[in-house]
């Protein structure tokens, strides 16, 4: 591993970076291209996007205050469907449930249920991040969707 003054380590993680910024420039293009395309009144498509937001500390302490006190951590899942430009969000603590795949398909699956849409295509956009969404769960779940075609 050379130096950061190395030239050409630095030629290559600027190339890489530069690989990454066009990769995410294009998915919102494509994103931003969804959202105008299937917002016409003719539309058979809907599109969505998923979010975990950061998760939330009550109350919010001091680190001398943290030291002797716990705090309880919220879990908050955004749901954005942009066809009528609603947002759901489901907000739960710790002592519920955690932010696993059964949980995440559970906020998702329910939002989805109480929110039909009589749409022959739904697009789902969502982070890439591996806990949150690339698990066997929110497979299953999304597998379910397509297969019963009703939520």
């Amino acid at each position: 591993m050379g130096s950061l003054a190395d030239p050409i380590e630095n030629t290559q993680w600027r190339v890489k970076l530069k690989f990454r910024q066009g990769k995410a420039d294009r998915a919102r293009t494509a994103m931003k291209k969804n959202d105008i395309k299937f917002q016409e009144a003719t539309s058979i498509s809907n599109v969505g996007g998923i979010d975990l937001e950061q998760v939330l500390l009550i109350p919010t302490l001091t680190h001398t205050e943290m030291f002797y006190s716990r705090q309880l951590c919220c879990y908050n899942l955004g749901i954005h469907i942009s066809d009528n430009s609603s947002a759901h969000m489901c907000l739960w603590n710790e002592s519920t449930i955690g932010r696993g795949g059964n949980e995440i398909s559970s906020a998702i699956f329910k939002v989805l249920e109480r929110t039909k849409f009589p749409f022959q295509e739904k697009i789902i956009w969502s982070k890439n991040y591996i806990g949150q969404n690339k698990n066997s769960m929110l497979l299953f779940l999304k597998l379910y969707l397509v297969a019963t075609g009703d939520v």
